[in-house]
């Protein structure tokens, strides 16, 4: 129920028609589907949302790479390393 009233928020539902796809590969993801007790629609389905939310995501990421008014950061690439390997090494990751 969750899931839905996420996507629905989004705004209207659409229909995807994908052709030209190997017997193999839909036979693959059937596979999986089955594997993940879902159907091939809603594992499709996810991955269409997935992939959305990656592109909005570039996105964002690329619209800050170019406004040339907005803030740099004061912390450096090689700050950041660092403190991601500290923290690592304090879960013992």
């Amino acid at each position: 129920m969750h899931k839905c009233m996420h996507v629905c928020h989004h705004g209207r539902m659409v229909a995807i028609q994908i052709r030209n796809v190997s017997e193999a590969s839909r036979d693959v993801l059937a596979r999986e589907a089955k594997r993940r007790n879902t159907s091939l629609q809603e594992l499709l389905r996810e991955v269409v949302e997935r992939e959305a939310a990656n592109a909005r995501r570039r996105e964002w990421l690329d619209e800050r790479r170019s406004d040339a008014n907005r803030d740099r950061p004061s912390v450096g690439l090689d700050l950041i390393v660092e403190m991601i390997q500290q923290v690592r090494e304090a879960r013992g990751a």
